[in-house]
């Protein structure tokens, strides 16, 4: 994000619209995000809607502005009906070669339950503090 007026931590959040793509969106989304360098720390959501999701993005990035929930944040859309032709089938290995060949951009693509694992084990976290958390909480 070098050269550019607003730092990457200065965002409060990032939603992205979106319309049938892999993952609900959420990893398409998360891939954006840390290719462009914006830390994992900022907030990243997705709207998935057929009919003007980026729009509703921004849209909800402006009222979050103007309700003063964040001071600054990025609305996109990723509507993109040419890999997802609106058919029952969607191919969710339609992504772009420069995801792979990007380490933040194949880091989205470990699941949920290996990365919960890392973060467990980086941080010494054992099963049963997370049970006990999941109990009091």
């Amino acid at each position: 994000m070098a050269n550019y007026p607003v730092k990457s931590e200065d965002f409060g959040e990032i939603v992205v619209g979106n319309v049938l793509q892999a993952g609900a969106g959420a990893m398409t989304a998360r891939i954006a995000q840390r290719m462009a360098g914006i830390s994992e720390k900022v907030p990243c959501s997705v709207v998935n809607r057929f009919c003007s999701s980026g729009l509703e993005a921004c849209a909800i990035i402006a009222a979050k502005i103007k309700a003063g929930f964040i001071d600054t944040g990025i609305g996109a859309g990723v509507e993109n009906m040419s890999i997802n032709a609106m058919q029952d089938i969607v191919d969710a290995n339609a992504l772009s070669d420069e995801t792979f060949d990007s380490v933040e951009g194949r880091s989205c693509l470990v699941n949920m339950g290996n990365t919960s694992e890392n973060v467990a084990k980086q941080f010494n976290i054992t099963r049963e503090m997370q049970d006990q958390f999941a109990f009091e909480s």
